[in-house]
Formats: structure tokens, sequence, C-alpha cells
């Protein structure tokens, strides 16, 4: 299994966990700031083996507190299920990697029927079943995936993190077979300034 998600996320989470390390305690009764940390640790987890291990350690005190069937917690699901699928890369034998993949692919193919319209979902599935071996593609979760992120991506710079969202919208256009107006609308889209870590919390309340 390959994932592209590049140099960029993984500068990004280094210097996240780094910003929430130095927050204090307090950190850590903050919803918003405990999922950041599971983004900046799945992102990490992708590239390095240890990483995959030591948020395995974390989920359980990350899922604290979080109310079922929230934005919050689908949130929560996806990365734990996206984090299987990163085991399963990392291990060494056939049968574990087919374990790891079964158990995320669960996951993440539920929530993608519980909100279809989820754009982080929707990504972490395709990162994660994108660069499967032919014996164990998904032709048509991708399919459904990519479709999902062309047409709302532009629209919807909210739905990440700024950083993420870059990212997100030029693995879409590094993977995807786009049509020249699709094309041209995600490159816009690199040109709009996503909103703060603030704003997006501020319209997360307001919608509430």
């Amino acid at each position: 299994m390959e994932f592209t998600d590049g140099a960029a996320l993984t500068s990004w989470a280094r210097a996240r966990l780094t910003e929430i390390a130095s927050s204090g305690p307090e950190a850590e009764d903050d919803m918003g700031i405990r999922l950041e940390r599971i983004r900046a640790m799945y992102f990490l987890s992708v590239e390095e083996k240890d990483w995959a291990n030591r948020t395995k350690d974390s989920l359980r005190a990350i899922r604290e507190d979080i109310p079922e069937g929230t934005a919050e917690e689908i949130t929560f699901q996806a990365y734990r299920g996206a984090l299987e699928v990163v085991r399963a890369k990392h291990a060494r034998w056939p049968g574990n990697k087919l374990k790891h993949l079964n158990r995320g692919a669960e996951v993440l193919d539920d929530l993608a029927l519980r909100a279809p319209d989820n754009l982080e979902v929707r990504y972490l599935r395709l990162a994660s079943y994108m660069f499967l071996p032919f014996f164990l593609r998904r032709d048509e979760s991708v399919a459904s995936d990519l479709k999902t992120l062309v047409t709302n991506l532009p629209d919807h710079p909210e739905a990440f993190s700024p950083a993420i969202y870059r990212a997100v919208v030029q693995f879409v256009l590094d993977n995807g077979e786009l049509d020249g107006a699709d094309r041209d609308r995600l490159r816009g889209a690199l040109q709009t300034e996503a909103p703060t870590q603030n704003q997006r919390n501020q319209s997360e309340h307001s919608d509430g």
C-alpha cells in the first residue's frame, strides 16, 4: 500500500502536536484539540510505524466524553478506521495486513453510509483504498469518494484544517481522473484562503 499525503502534512502534524503539547493539561479537555491531535498522529503514522503504535495507545483518551452520533464522534471514528488501514500498511505478515484492512474498511464504509456528505470521511476512505493491491481493490468506493470530493471540495474549505484542506485538494488533483473544468475548479480552490481553526470553531458553534 502507498499513501501520498506528502511532506507538507508531516511537517504540519509535527508542528501541531508540539503546539498542543505546549498548551498544557487543559488542552486534553478541549474536544477540538483532541481531534486535531488524532489528525496529526494519523498523518505521522502514515509515514512512521512507531507513530501508528503510539496512536493506538492514545485512542481511548481521545475518545473519552465524545457524545455518540455527533460530528465529533464521526470524525474520531473516521480516523480510528483509517488508522487500522495504516496498521495494515505497516504490518509484516499478510494475515495481519488483511485483518487490519478489513477492520478499518468496516468502520470507513459504515461512516460513508452514515455521513455521505462528510468530506473528511470520504477523503480518509479514498486515501485508504486508492492504492490497495489489485486483488483487494475497492473501485466502486474510490470512484464514489472521488466524485464527492471533486464536486464539493471547492465550496467547502471549512471541512478541514487549512493545511489538510490544501493537501486533500492536491491529493485529488494528483490522483483523480479529472476533466478540464473539474481540474480548474480544484486549482482555483488552492488559491482560496481556507478558514482558520478559530473560524471553523465559530462556524460549528453557530450551526449548532
